[in-house]
């Protein structure tokens, strides 16, 4: 049973449903390995969100296993509305693309800031 919006507009493929994992199959690491950018969503307690871009030379992120990584902070404005966000709220969603590439990669877990020395 779906949700008011999919009884609405309809449901996914079966081939879509299928593409919800609990892990990131191989495919999914080669295009994150072959990705230059990255979008994270964050929000804190209250609901608050935020969503911010994150790039770099393609495998910039680093694949530890098949359900974890490890995105490096990149200098930008140096605002942290994210980082501020993980402290009271550690989900986020995570959407990377490659250019030019028609697959588009969403990964939705919880998130936990680390030292470089961790």
């Amino acid at each position: 049973m779906g949700n008011k919006y999919q009884e609405k507009f309809g449901f996914p493929a079966a081939r879509i449903k299928g593409e919800v994992r609990t892990y990131m199959a191989e495919w999914i690491q080669d295009l994150l390995r072959h990705s230059p950018f990255c979008a994270t969503a964050t929000s804190n307690a209250a609901g608050d969100c935020d969503a911010s871009p994150k790039g770099g030379r393609p495998g910039f992120v680093k694949i530890r296993n098949d359900r974890q990584l490890l995105l490096p902070d990149v200098a930008g404005n140096k605002l942290f509305h994210g980082y501020g966000n993980l402290e009271t709220n550690p989900k986020v969603g995570l959407i990377f693309l490659v250019p030019g590439h028609d697959n588009i990669v969403r990964i939705n877990g919880r998130s936990k800031v680390v030292d470089r020395g961790e």
